[in-house]
């Protein structure tokens, strides 16, 4: 092939031709074609707690219909997986398809025998939810119906849904008109919306999030594997603390009843004697006699006695909530006789953060043999991302001698910042591979506070989200951060003023936030600062750029024998075939910066000039193991910034 891009000269021909032509010619223009497919299905509910989710096999398509182009009549199916060959056919032949919730129809798709790697999606719930911004709206396709075309759902089978009936116990022709109302109504909803989203520019947001939905339906129906020793081990060592934590703490309060509310009140407000929280100022203030168990560790301790109890409360809320958020499910999976061995599934959210970064659900689980205080089956959930850093070495590889991979984009919300802001002091120290945290920690240490570098790096980048509170030693490395990075500062001021005078931020590649009742006090505080500092930075780095790395990894490992489980923020997990490490390693490299850089060109018009890194690391459990980085010369360069020393091979970690 022909290189189609100079900015793709750094990309060997070999992984290039893994890609399809609609990321190697990324444009937005591709929903301006009328060859498009609407689809939409029917599922069955078989699956724990009712869920229609594909990673349960007992689940399965009930009826699918579809429809082609802007005037094409509505064609349906009732059948299963198995017989959906010609809505595959059709959905493979369009230029791009068509869905409301769209992830959850590719993932069923999937098992139908479609190719993932050939689908240009649209989703109608996605284009809403850029339209909105940072702004909460309804955005079910029956609020979206009517709200633009002043219709709802069919109510019979609406109610039967709410209900709890299964689809394939529903009335065949009713159920076959609701799909296609559906689709009929998916589709109208797209025409108004495509030439609104044009003008508004946000067909290229709308291209990012949608090129994604295919990879991250892919990554859900792997799930993820648990190391059963692993589990075990850690299991019994919580239980085993929280057992002692639980006898510490009862001993100390008499024995009362954890939850009882009216015993734990007077325990400690009365007993104990702790101050509690004020609910208003002045004449109007009341007191707050909470019993939750955060709120009991926020209360000031100043006699003895209560200081044990805040320490043994927290020891006990830390182990309980390791226990029962977490390692109770996943004991319950391993403890599991499943063939397909210790698999626990979650779903990816791409339409609820305020910053438009992903977001993850567990997917509800029963477990037969674990029982709650009614002697009934316990059900439980843990989703794929923000657990505890120490659990996430109790997952493995599901094959003998394979291995654990994640690649990363190193400190990429700095690097972001730094491009947002044009700021050569923080590039430079981009380029040079400072280590930044050691600057907190030598400011820290300096102001009074002795602080050892890995307790430093909660502070490092704490001002670039609006975090100005602290110790005395904090605040001083605070206002040292905004004072010495001043293109950041100057780019978070020039935000702020822009909310408190438009209502809205609009980023440099069109993505508007909107901060309606941002006003400033009589003190000279604008409301919202923190957000309005903290959004346009999170919302580059991981609604944009890890989206767009994420999706390209995914089409390079396509050829591999070795796949994605997971993505966290700003990363990618595989497993990985013995065989496979070091291409792993190179497609995480182009992924996350080269790819990156072109896509930004291509779709925004964006020329990122603050160098994008890469961390690999490769092991036998997730996070373990060794870890090599690199930072590619980026295609652009900043104005008064000397490359010479950025560390474009790989070294270690």
């Amino acid at each position: 092939m022909t290189r189609p891009h100079k900015l793709l000269s750094k990309v060997p021909i070999s992984l290039l031709k893994r890609l399809p032509k609609f990321l190697i010619n990324p444009s937005p223009d591709v929903y301006l074609s009328d060859n498009f497919v609407v689809f939409d299905l029917e599922t069955n509910t078989k699956g724990d707690a009712g869920s229609p989710l594909p990673c349960w096999k007992k689940n399965s398509i009930v009826c699918g219909s579809w429809c082609i182009g802007e005037h094409g009549k509505v064609h349906n199916i009732y059948g299963n997986e198995l017989e959906m060959a010609p809505l595959v056919a059709a959905l493979e032949k369009a230029d791009f398809i068509i869905g409301h919730n769209v992830k959850f129809d590719i993932g069923w798709m999937k098992r139908a025998g479609v190719d993932l790697y050939k689908l240009i999606p649209y989703d109608t719930m996605i284009a809403e939810y850029c339209k909105n911004g940072n702004l909460k709206t309804p955005l079910s396709l029956d609020a979206l119906a009517k709200k633009y075309l002043g219709q709802g759902k069919a109510r019979y089978i609406d109610l039967c849904m709410k209900g709890g009936v299964d689809p394939e116990d529903m009335p065949k022709s009713k159920l076959i008109d609701r799909c296609n109302s559906d689709i009929l109504q998916t589709r109208a909803l797209f025409l108004l919306q495509r030439e609104d989203m044009r003008k508004r520019g946000l067909l290229p947001h709308i291209l990012t999030r949608c090129l994604l939905s295919p990879a991250l339906a892919d990554i859900e129906s792997h799930g993820m594997c648990l190391d059963i020793e692993g589990v075990k081990t850690l299991y019994n060592d919580r239980a085993t603390k929280l057992a002692a934590a639980s006898a510490e703490l009862d001993l100390f309060t008499g024995g009362i009843n954890p939850r009882s509310v009216p015993q734990v009140r007077e325990f400690v407000y009365e007993t104990l004697k702790f101050k509690p929280k004020m609910r208003g100022k002045g004449r109007n203030a009341t007191p707050i006699y909470s019993t939750k168990s955060a709120d009991l560790l926020l209360l000031k301790a100043t006699t003895k006695r209560q200081k044990e109890f805040v320490k043994l409360k927290a020891n006990y809320s830390t182990y309980n909530a390791d226990v029962t958020k977490n390692l109770l499910f996943f004991n319950g999976v391993v403890s599991e006789q499943n063939p397909d061995g210790p698999i626990f599934y979650a779903q990816f959210n791409q339409t609820i953060t305020v910053t438009h970064r992903l977001s993850s659900s567990g997917i509800p689980r029963t477990f037969p043999a674990i029982l709650n205080d009614k002697g009934k089956p316990v059900t439980k959930s843990v989703q794929f991302q923000n657990f505890k850093r120490e659990f996430k070495p109790i997952m493995c590889a599901r094959h003998k001698g394979w291995d654990m991979g994640e690649g990363d984009g190193s400190q990429l919300e700095f690097r972001v910042a730094a491009f947002l802001g044009q700021c050569p002091v923080a590039t430079q120290a981009i380029v040079n591979n400072l280590d930044v945290h050691t600057d907190t920690m030598n400011i820290l240490t300096k102001a009074g506070q002795p602080t050892i570098r890995q307790d430093a790096k909660a502070h490092t980048f704490k001002p670039l989200f609006g975090g100005m509170s602290g110790t005395k030693a904090e605040v001083e490395y605070y206002e040292w951060f905004v004072d010495h990075y001043y293109g950041i500062r100057d780019a978070q001021q020039r935000w702020i003023d822009k909310a408190l005078t438009t209502k809205k931020v609009v980023l440099e590649h069109g993505f508007t936030f909107y901060f309606p009742d941002c006003k400033m006090n009589n003190n000279g505080y604008v409301s919202f600062s923190t957000n309005i500092k903290n959004y346009p930075v999170q919302h580059l780095a991981t609604a944009e750029i890890i989206p767009i790395a994420v999706t390209y990894l995914w089409h390079l490992m396509r050829e591999m024998e070795s796949f994605l489980v997971n993505t966290v923020h700003d990363s990618a997990i595989a497993e990985l075939h013995p065989d496979e490490h070091e291409e792993f390693r190179q497609c995480c490299k182009y992924a996350f910066t080269h790819l990156v850089y072109y896509y930004l060109k291509e779709v925004y018009d964006m020329e990122f000039n603050v160098p994008l890194g890469v961390g690999v690391k490769i092991g036998p459990n997730w996070g373990k193991g060794d870890e090599l980085k690199c930072v590619p010369l980026p295609p652009y360069k900043m104005d008064g910034i000397d490359y010479k020393e950025l560390i474009t091979d790989w070294i270690d970690g």
